[in-house]
């Protein structure tokens, strides 16, 4: 009895060192999963990451800006530009629609016709642009736009006399560091201000902007346009 209850008490002995072993085995795996989820580049990943993003809200230096008034700003600021080239000596068309595709004059709603953004002869050059606040454009959005801008000019320049110039017009004074862009052909501000033999710093540019921004922050409704001319 004596040597069976030994017996006994070995295998005993043995069955916890196997529950001991395996419990052991189990945390290993825990902590292999655990070490390899719960690393610095994993949590750094997962941050909120600050971006410096060129868009509306850096532009107009107002961080409360919702996307309704995004679109609302790209209307705007079309018809500044339009405004402003106005007020330089530039001729400004009032034709939008250009049946570029031969769909006819008869088409419901001008579809199948192309609208242009800008549109204005100056020193006898026709210039036509494209608006943009947005550069970052998906391949959809940027192949479209490409296609359109090469097709309008290419349309204008079979049936103008006057040379053309066209492209896509940005609200940035310039090519920024870190301002994304996935169109063709892009004019900034300071381009168009050297058109219109036009002077104004970068930082006056964008004072005006974040001003604007500020009136609209501070007064909660749309402020109909600004006159880059009163910042002579």
């Amino acid at each position: 009895m004596t040597i069976f209850g030994g017996k006994f008490f070995i295998s005993d002995y043995f069955a916890y060192l196997c529950t001991i072993i395996n419990h052991l085995k189990l945390k290993i795996m825990e902590n292999k999963l655990h070490n390899v989820l719960i690393t610095e580049k994993n949590i750094s990943s997962m941050r909120k990451k600050i971006k410096d993003d060129y868009n509306l809200k850096k532009l107009l230096g107002n961080n409360n800006l919702d996307q309704s008034q995004s679109i609302r700003f790209g209307n705007i600021f079309q018809d500044v530009i339009k405004d402003f080239a106005c007020s330089c000596g530039a001729i400004v068309s009032g034709e939008h629609f250009l049946d570029i595709y031969n769909k006819g004059t008869d088409v419901k709603n001008n579809k199948g016709h192309k609208d242009m953004d800008i549109f204005f002869e100056y020193n006898n050059v026709i210039y036509y642009f494209e608006c943009k606040t947005n550069l970052d454009l998906d391949s959809e959005k940027s192949k479209a736009t490409n296609k359109k801008v090469i097709d309008i000019i290419d349309y204008l320049g079979n049936r103008e006399i006057k040379k053309v110039v066209g492209g896509v017009l940005s609200c940035w004074y310039e090519k920024e560091e870190k301002l994304t862009v996935k169109v063709d052909n892009v004019f900034f501000m300071k381009d168009l201000f050297n058109i219109l033999k036009y002077e104004i710093s970068k930082d006056k540019y964008y004072n005006i902007m974040k001003e604007y921004g500020k009136l609209v922050k501070k007064s909660h409704f749309k402020v109909a346009f600004f006159i880059i001319n009163n910042y002579k």
